[in-house]
């Protein structure tokens, strides 16, 4: 399976190339998404993240601050 990176600055059309990918049913991995969830959800990635940026990289509800 040959595998392709969709790379590109703000408004490039990235999110477009992969709606498109998805219509014609090649498999997209969203790369950002999945970041998103781990900062959320992995405990060893929140106390790295924690212990890097300190006690205000995620807010009172435990929510990730990406101010």
């Amino acid at each position: 399976m040959k595998k392709i990176g969709v790379t590109g600055g703000i408004g490039s059309g990235k999110s477009m190339v992969c709606r498109l990918f998805k219509l014609l049913g090649i498999p997209v991995y969203e790369a950002d998404e999945r970041a998103k969830w781990l900062t959320q959800h992995d405990p060893i990635l929140r106390a790295d993240i924690s212990r890097l940026l300190g006690a205000e990289a995620y807010d009172q509800l435990g929510n990730y601050n990406r101010a």
